[in-house]
Order: structure tokens, then sequence, then C-alpha cells
């Protein structure tokens, strides 16, 4: 809790400090101060609970469980938890010369930890049921180096997000969201424009419709972190009707420790088509109507024993925008297929720190000794229905139902989703295990 509430001065700190080093000719121009809030509430309506006492070689009431687990791990019964958590946060942006921007954006949540270890204390149940957990957003430098009428070029280095696909809203964003070896997938409640990016972005832009970008990174999200990486991606909007991306990702091509690091080649394409394109109709609302799909290829390179068929590395979405006329912002209904053997977990990368899926055993063996375990297949399909609302221009309401790839560990919202071995399993596990979710978001410009 101390060096949580350190760490959100520091960066308030560093926010001040920012702004208050500005020129004086730099302070005549308009220095950006949006402070925010939302509060988020839920229910997980169903969700697959699992014995913590069935071992690896029991496969009895299997259509009970996904799979079977060593009895070393808490698996608790997430069914009819309520999710309740409170967010705020304050974003600067500040000039710096005539070209560039800087911005420093830091939030923090305050949670109650409402999946808990039976046997705790109440002093120890007390300590992990109350969260308060300061975060970062963003802190970067943006340049414009070249801003003509068909030609832009610029930069952004630091730490910042980035969505390459404007539709999706929760499933998709396979290529900085996802893993390779073994083939991870996420998605979750309202962080589909979330993907946070550690490095330097360029952007090339041409006649406004036609926008390529190269990155060079630093991995934070997935075991080995601090590997480097090289992507490209490229957009083009050849008219109304139609909206065309792909990219490609080198993971983990320059190591920090190369006895840790399985390199892989990931790739991603994307297509949207807006049918309004073709009449005019003002009933319909600016994404009403909108088909759109995204694939991609989490690792291309075939590896005896796990990863020996391509097939099951590429995950497929669609979704479409349920017409709202004009009453709702977004209505989007999205389905996801992915032909994935073993469980959709980080278990192995981080607790074992090993390039292996999760089997079903607490400790894997070594690489090419293990079998496949036979899974029962239920997990391959996920679905989502998502909703927003705008309030003005001073806030949004949200409201979501799936059975996606959220994380146990972000359910529980604090430290108890790690520190209980709750963290690297999906919540939804088949899919008629399912969640709500609503927020309700405000900001001030």
């Amino acid at each position: 809790m101390k060096n949580g509430m350190f760490f959100y001065f520091v960066i308030i700190g560093v926010v001040v400090c920012m702004v208050s080093q500005a020129s004086a000719k730099e302070r005549e121009k308009k220095i950006t101060i949006t402070p925010w809030g939302w509060m988020t509430m839920g229910e997980v309506v169903k969700s697959t609970f699992i014995d913590g006492d069935v071992y690896a070689d029991d496969t009895t009431d299997i259509g009970r469980k996904k799979y079977a687990y060593s009895s070393n791990y808490w698996h608790f019964d997430f069914a009819e938890t309520w999710i309740i958590y409170t967010d705020m946060g304050l974003r600067v942006q500040a000039p710096a010369g005539d070209k560039s921007d800087i911005t420093v954006h830091a939030g923090a949540r305050i949670a109650f930890n409402t999946v808990l270890k039976e046997n705790k204390s109440e002093q120890e149940t007390r300590n992990f049921m109350r969260s308060f957990i300061p975060y970062p957003i963003e802190t970067s430098l943006f340049t414009r180096h070249l801003d003509a009428e068909k030609v832009k070029l610029s930069t952004k280095l630091g730490y910042f997000s980035f969505k390459y696909n404007p539709d999706v809203r929760n499933l998709g964003e396979y290529l900085f969201r996802s893993g390779a070896y073994p083939p991870i997938v996420v998605s979750g409640f309202d962080i589909a424009d979330k993907t946070k990016i550690l490095g330097l972005q360029t952007r090339l832009s041409l006649f406004d419709n036609l926008h390529q970008d190269f990155f060079v990174h630093s991995e934070i999200q997935r075991y080995p972190v601090y590997d480097f990486s090289l992507s490209y991606l490229v957009n083009y909007t050849p008219n109304k009707l139609f909206d065309i991306g792909a990219g490609i990702s080198f993971s983990h091509l320059i190591s920090v420790d190369e006895e840790k690091t399985t390199p892989g080649i990931k790739a991603a394409g994307r297509i949207t088509i807006d049918p309004k394109a073709l009449f005019d109709m003002p009933i319909f609302g600016e994404e009403d109507l909108k088909l759109y799909t995204e694939a991609a290829v989490l690792g291309i390179k075939d590896y005896p024993v796990f990863y020996d068929d391509i097939r099951k590395r590429i995950p497929v979405m669609v979704g479409f925008n349920i017409p709202a006329f004009n009453i709702l912002d977004v209505c989007a209904l999205e389905v996801e297929y992915f032909p994935n053997d073993f469980s959709n977990s980080e278990n192995h990368i981080w607790q074992q720190s090993v390039p292996i899926p999760f089997t079903g055993e607490a400790k894997p063996a070594a690489y090419g000794e293990v079998n496949k375990y036979p899974f029962p297949q239920r997990d391959d399909w996920k679905w989502s229905l998502f909703a927003v609302k705008s309030v003005g221009e001073v806030g949004e309401i949200i409201a979501q139902a799936a059975s996606d790839h959220t994380w146990r560990k972000y359910v529980t919202t604090g430290k108890a989703g790690w520190l209980l071995g709750l963290g690297d399993e999906e919540l939804c596990q088949s899919p008629l295990d399912w969640y709500w979710m609503l927020r309700f978001k405000f900001y001030l410009k």
C-alpha cells in the first residue's frame, strides 16, 4: 500500500515538474489537463468451477471440468461473484516546441477483492479485500517531422496505447496483445483500446488514406520481458466502403537473454465493410451496419510436440454493428473461433519460465517429452455483446456481456489474484460461461 502510494505521487510529481519547466513562450500555447473517472460494476453469471483436489491423471466428470489441474493450485468458484471498482486519473498534455507534445497520464483504482482463500485469518482477509492500485497510462513524446498536405511523418516515443483496428470492441487486436509459443489470446471489458507499447512508433501517412506504422518496442506483457520486437502495420482506406489493414511482428527478435527467449513471427490481417457507403439513410448511426473481421497467425513456424499444426494457432473473429438508430453510439456483436489444443493460460510461462502451453500439470516435463493432454474442446468459441452511449461531452455509459479471454486475476482486481495463484487461467472456459459489466465514465475537458 505504501509503495503504491509512493509510486502514484511520483507520477503526479513528474506531471507537475514537466508542466512547470515549460518556457514562457510554450505556456502561451494550450496546455490540456483532463481529469477523469469511472465506476465499474458487474457480475460473473457462470464460470466453470474446477476442484483443486483433482489431479492431472483424473478425467472423471469431464462434462464439468475443462481439464484437470494439480492440487497445488488454488481454484475458486467465481459464479455469482460481483465485481465493483472505481478508477480516477489525470491526463496532462503540454507543448514542447513547435512540433512536439509531451503527454503524461496516470490513474489509480480503488477495489475490493471478493474471491478469497477460505482459511485466511480475519486480519489477512481484510488486507486482501481492499486495494489501492496506482498505474501509469502514458508517458510519451510525440513529434511531427513532416506535415504536408499529402505526406505526413511523425514519431511517438515512450509508453503509450495503440489500437490498429478501429472497429473491434473486445475480441481481436491480435498482433500486439497476443503471444506466440504458446499462442495466448487476450480480451476483456473495455480494454481493446488500451494495449500498451513501450518503445518508438514511426508513422508515415500518404494521401490521408494510406498509413504505415513502424515499431521498435520492448516486451512488457509476457515473459521473458524486455526483449525487443520489430513490427510493421499498414492501413489502406480506398473508399468509404472498405477499410483494409495488415501487419507483421517479429516478436522477441532481439533477446536480452537468449536462453529464455523463443522468437516468433506473428501476422494479422483485417477488413471492414461499411454498406452505408452505398446509400444515404440518416436513420442509421455512424457505426451502424459495419461488418468487420480479423485473423492472425500466432507463430508462423511449426515446432514438434506442442506447435506442429499452424491451423491451431490462427484465431479468427467476426463482428457486426447492430443498427442502433442513433440511440446508442455502438452496439457490437462479436464472435471468435480459435481451435487451440491447450488451455489459453500463461501458467507455465510465468511460473515455470518455459515456452510450453499449460498441460494440466503443476510442473511440466522437459520439452519434447510431454504428450498432448487430451483436453475436451469446449473453449474454441468466444462471444461478446458491447454497447456504448455518450452522455453529452462529459461522459459515456458502457455495457458488455461476454464469454471472452478475461483472466481470473483481473476479476479479483488486486493483489489477491496474484498471491493466491488465481492468475493465469480464463474466467470463461466454456461458451456457456459468461459475465456482464457496466461502466459509468466521465471526464472534464
